[in-house]
């Protein structure tokens, strides 16, 4: 899911498009901007299946990871025991007409 982001979020299809444009003739335009996807891809995919496992394996990225799974339970239990509440207190009324 990183890699889908990152490659979504770095593009050099600007620049590509630029240098397509000023320096490709006309005929080499398709091919040159292909290719450039092509290498950009296979150049992002390779970094980062080296890059990712590298840095989880480090402490720091395993307390990050540590404290938001943590927080992230915080929040889902704090969230169940509300709505549970909730539901308990408006359970006891239901279906009654005053």
């Amino acid at each position: 899911m990183l890699g889908l982001f990152v490659t979504h979020f770095f593009s050099v299809s600007p620049l590509v498009s630029f240098v397509n444009f000023a320096l490709v003739p006309v005929q080499h335009r398709l091919p040159f901007q292909e290719a450039m996807d092509l290498a950009v891809t296979v150049f992002l995919a390779a970094f980062l299946n080296v890059f990712v496992p590298w840095l989880t394996s480090k402490e720091m990225m395993q307390d990050i990871f540590r404290n938001v799974t943590e927080q992230a339970w915080k929040t889902h239990n704090e969230t169940v025991k509300k709505n549970s509440t909730l539901l308990l207190d408006a359970g006891s009324a239901m279906g009654e007409l005053r």
